[in-house]
């Protein structure tokens, strides 16, 4: 080798690798936050929660508060918080129940057909009408187990005498007090359960838009497209945070109920009032909201079919 050519591969440069070409930005993935992880899991663990199926959870009511009555007539269960009819879960949760129940399911109603319903009122309207008919189901139970509860008693010491004139005299009057806790817990945790079966499959929402967008012949107008992937997107996060409050008050709703069954009330006044739970959800649930006319219809039912099963 001559002197000339040794000067020339002293002088070369080393070979580097080549470097990613200014203003791109990197492609690969990155790697998942903490805190997004826990949030994730958080939501599927509230997801297969709250989608029991109805008709399960309902059946099971029914045996636990049978088995545990039967039980605690034999062996009573010692004295807790919630024996305290005064304890602050039940003043200031049970007994405004329905509102805490319809308040948390009135805007979860709202902002999920507002979403699957491509913002129509009329439609959305219409899906709130299901919360309506509960709230008139609950007020007219209430009013007549009062009523039950007058006139359907009998007088200790004269069984002719009526409410009013027993407890003029000084006498007790006893009387079929159905449980109003069992029902109101139960009718809430049953519309609860079926007014969240539109989150099954929700996350598709935004495959199926993106598909539907990326047709030449879409089945919707590009107009609905884009103004239900804008509603999803901004209704979504806001979708997400009621379902864990929902969860949470379906938990104490539940905690509630067992504690009722454990302390308060007979079989039969814990049984009465279940079933007029159970008679409402059949009444509607399963009856009339199936109808095709003069109906609110089922969560899910807009403008685009999303939910697993449809």
């Amino acid at each position: 080798m001559s002197m000339r050519s040794r000067r020339n591969s002293a002088r070369s440069p080393a070979p580097s690798s080549p470097s990613p070409p200014v203003g791109r930005k990197d492609s690969s993935p990155q790697p998942t936050s903490l805190t997004k992880r826990v949030a994730n899991l958080t939501l599927r663990l509230c997801k297969r929660f709250l989608l029991v199926d109805t008709q399960t959870q309902l059946c099971l009511y029914f045996c636990v508060i049978t088995i545990i009555s039967v039980l605690t007539d034999y062996f009573p269960f010692p004295r807790s918080y919630f024996s305290d009819k005064r304890n602050f879960i039940n003043q200031y949760f049970v007994k405004l129940g329905w509102g805490w129940t319809c308040g948390l399911l009135g805007i979860f109603v709202y902002l999920t057909s507002d979403t699957y319903c491509c913002g129509t009122r009329r439609d959305v309207s219409r899906h709130l009408l299901r919360l309506a008919f509960g709230t008139l189901w609950w007020f007219l139970c209430v009013n007549l187990f009062e009523i039950i509860k007058d006139h359907f008693g009998v007088c200790v010491t004269d069984y002719d005498l009526s409410h009013d004139d027993c407890e003029a005299l000084g006498n007790r009057w006893v009387q079929f007090d159905i449980s109003g806790h069992a029902f109101l817990l139960v009718h809430c945790l049953l519309i609860i359960s079926e007014e969240v079966k539109c989150i099954d499959g929700w996350e598709h929402i935004d495959e199926i838009l993106s598909k539907e967008m990326s047709l030449r012949q879409p089945r919707y107008s590009a107009h609905a497209l884009n103004r239900m992937k804008a509603l999803y997107d901004r209704n979504t996060p806001c979708i997400r945070f009621l379902i864990l409050l929902l969860t949470l008050l379906s938990l104490t709703w539940t905690i509630m109920l067992l504690s009722t069954v454990i302390y308060f009330h007979n079989f039969t006044q814990k049984l009465a009032g279940t079933c007029f739970a159970a008679l409402g959800w059949f009444i509607s649930y399963r009856f009339w909201y199936k109808w095709n006319f003069l109906t609110p219809g089922l969560t899910g039912e807009g403008v685009i079919k999303y939910m697993k099963g449809n």
